[in-house]
């Protein structure tokens, strides 16, 4: 037959015998699962004088039992002893991972996760077909022993006033409490609510009120103190709403922010009054608290006071929850507090007046940085500047709350402008630019460039001149590196689109007096493209030889817009373009097919010499260009960037040049300048073949000697300016 038998105190030996004899395990295996069992029969029984009622067994308040190791349990996502271990914030954590609600006591919490622990592990042990008998935790049901003998029945009593008799434990209790004796008072509290448990009743409100009192102001009693609170609110009483707030800041005083968040939970669970010092100091001790990652708890309780104590927060404490976001990387939450500034009652572009306010402001801005969120950042720039704090801006004093801060501002004004840049949209880039100044943010180099060259791109010569002489003053004055070569050039530009001969002599005179040059190569040929337009070979002829004085090789472009300047001229000057065409094969400078197009468009001055000249050139560019085809340069893939610079192939306005000089050859044999057929035999050949010109038919007449691809004599040399 089968008995149950309940553990407690003076058995440990006759347990050991008889829990030897019903082994069917070996010695060695039994010895320690005996020691296992010994150990929590000590800690849970013989310390706590603690017995079992009844012939049946009972639940047990506090431990279970037996406690099976987790070795013994096997595997598990938590084991019992992790349970065990786990604070308030951490069970609350596992519970909402569980998708349960985690407004629920620790005791309640601890029950539910050890309740899956002990499952995963009679799984497991189901798995590995053990017949074991495992306790659980709260719900000791006592040891089973199969034995041969007689019928086992061991019962002990209580002694009177630890659970023996309720009513002389709840007088004992009552007595520790008013005495101050806080730590018997729990003891004693422990025992009497076992009896009530095990009676069905509830724990008398007086005990818990003087054990509660007993604890006030104690450091050391926060942990025992929170259990209490939560045993209150379990038995449904009231809890005391004075002295609960200052078991809580007692709490938050010695960094226990596990209980004292529990407390608090609790007392909002039973609708006790939490006052905002309460408050004010449980955000203290978790910004102060560094184990834990605090920022959800801490906007979760600025909630908390708006919206379920009516309590209107101070700027500060958004300030210190805000800054605790950031410190651990919770930019989202951020934006959280600033909701709840709002909510407050507070206005964003009122609040940068106070310290505080700017404060909040700048933990806005770093998280806005982070998070990409351009739009929302300027935005919080844009309410601190709306700030009174005459005669400072907010803006300037929000971005210098910290360097974190002086930083973020920084990269969101420097995306900004790159946004208007891929918009195309000058004005938001150059009012952007104005407000860094303003709010002492000092742009780099880069993005004075960028809006200089904005400007630039959309022909705004006036303002891409001012904002460059501001960047040369900022540089001035060591801000800043100086413009290069490349962004006066960029101005220059701009300035002869737009006829300002002004503006790009200031521009050139500020360029010498800060690179102590006249300029680069382009610099160059920004002034010969203004002298091309007015047809001015003469001056193109000038700024070339002024080039070569100051050792500054002019490039393809150059004489390419100096051959343009004859075909500007009025009349076209044939020669001249022969000439510049000459002189830049000298410098081993060889044409593109813009050359010859400008040479070609010189010719077309209605004369026979301009016929000539113009057969002569379409000889040497259907030349150039055959060679360019038979070479493979084509396809030379590294080439495709700059084709356009070094090709010579002929494309459609080549073709209609050609068309154009047989029109005006026709003209000059009808006016018998030229016999015909002399002209169609000679002048006309070169220009007919040029009209004719394609790559297929080059490529369709070469032969099989021709199938490796011969060296482009112009190729290696060319070089694009």
């Amino acid at each position: 037959m089968c008995r149950e038998v309940t553990v407690g105190h003076k058995i440990l030996d006759m347990l050991r015998s008889s829990v030897m004899a019903a082994m069917t395990v070996d010695y060695k295996e039994a010895h320690l699962k005996l020691m296992n069992w010994s150990d929590t029969i000590k800690n849970d029984f013989v310390l706590g004088n603690a017995i079992a009622l009844g012939p049946t067994p009972k639940r047990i308040f506090g431990r279970c039992v037996l406690a099976v190791s987790s070795e013994e349990k096997g595997e598990s996502q938590l084991s019992v002893e992790q349970v065990k271990s786990l604070g308030y914030r951490e069970l609350q954590k596992e519970v909402r991972l569980r998708g349960l609600d985690g407004r629920k006591d620790t005791a309640e919490m601890r029950r539910i996760l050890l309740k899956e622990a002990v499952e995963l592990s009679d799984d497991s042990t189901m798995n590995g077909n053990k017949n074991e008998h495992h306790g659980q935790n709260d719900h000791g049901k006592g040891i089973t022993v199969n034995t041969n003998d007689d019928d086992i029945k061991i019962q002990l009593q209580r002694s009177p006033g630890s659970g023996g008799d309720l009513e002389e434990t709840l007088r004992v209790t009552i007595e520790a409490g008013e005495a101050g004796k806080w730590k018997l008072a729990v003891r004693k509290l422990k025992q009497l609510s076992k009896a009530h448990e095990i009676e069905g009743s509830p724990v008398p409100h007086s005990a818990l009120l003087s054990t509660l009192q007993s604890m006030d102001n104690e450091k050391h009693a926060s942990e025992s103190a929170r259990r209490v609170i939560e045993l209150m609110c379990s038995n449904g009483h009231q809890l005391p709403a004075e002295l609960c707030n200052s078991l809580a800041d007692t709490a938050c005083y010695v960094n226990n922010v596990d209980a004292a968040l529990a407390m608090v939970e609790a007392m909002s669970r039973s609708n006790t009054e939490i006052t905002q010092e309460t408050y004010v100091a449980l955000l203290e001790a978790l910004i102060r608290d560094t184990s834990h990652r605090s920022s959800e708890e801490g906007t979760l309780i600025l909630r908390a006071m708006i919206v379920d104590s009516d309590i209107t927060p101070g700027l500060s404490l958004f300030a210190k929850v805000g800054n605790l976001c950031i410190r651990e990387e919770s930019f989202e939450s951020v934006f959280q507090v600033l909701s709840l500034v709002k909510a407050s009652g507070y206005e964003l572009d009122t609040i940068a007046s106070a310290e505080s306010g700017r404060a909040v402001l700048a933990a806005g801005i770093i998280a806005a940085e982070k998070l990409n969120n351009v739009p929302l950042g300027l935005r919080l720039l844009t309410a601190a500047e709306k700030a009174d704090v005459s005669p400072s801006r907010g803006d300037t004093l929000t971005c210098q709350i910290s360097k974190e801060t002086f930083n973020a501002a920084l990269v969101l004004h420097s995306k900004a402008i790159q946004n208007a840049k891929e918009e195309n949209n000058w004005k938001l880039g150059v009012k952007i630019l104005e407000l860094m100044s303003a709010r002492s943010l000092r742009p780099n180099a880069k993005t004075w460039s960028t809006v200089l060259s904005l400007c630039a791109k959309n022909e705004k010569s006036r303002k891409a001149t001012a904002i460059l002489f501001d960047w040369v003053q900022k540089f001035e004055a060591g801000e800043v590196e100086a413009p290069n070569l490349r962004t006066f050039n960029y101005c220059i530009n701009v300035c002869e689109v737009c006829g300002e001969t002004e503006l790009t002599l200031a521009v050139l005179e500020k360029m010498k007096s800060i690179h102590e040059t006249e300029g680069n190569v382009i610099t160059f040929n920004i002034a010969l493209k203004r002298l091309a337009k007015e047809g001015n070979w003469g001056g193109c002829e000038g700024i070339i030889i002024g080039m070569l004085k100051s050792q500054i090789e002019p490039s393809v472009v150059s004489y390419t817009t100096a051959i343009g300047a004859c075909a500007s001229a009025s009349p076209p000057n044939p020669r001249m373009a022969s000439e510049w065409m000459r002189r830049m094969k000298m410098r081993s400078v060889f044409p593109n097919y813009h050359t010859y197009n400008s040479v070609l468009s010189s010719c077309l001055d209605g004369t026979l010499e301009g016929c000539i000249e113009a057969s002569r050139v379409a000889t040497k560019f259907v030349e150039d260009a055959e060679a360019e085809i038979k070479s493979c340069a084509l396809e030379d893939p590294n080439n495709e960037k700059e084709r356009d610079y070094i090709t010579t192939v002929p494309d459609k306005y080549s073709l209609n040049l050609a068309t154009s000089l047989i029109k005006q050859l026709r003209l000059c044999w009808r006016r018998g300048d030229i016999d015909m057929e002399e002209a169609k035999r000679t002048i006309r050949v070169p220009l007919l073949k040029l009209v004719d010109f394609s790559v297929e038919n080059v490529r369709g007449e070469m032969g099989d000697d021709d199938d490796e691809c011969l060296e482009w004599h112009h190729l290696k040399k060319r070089e694009v300016v």
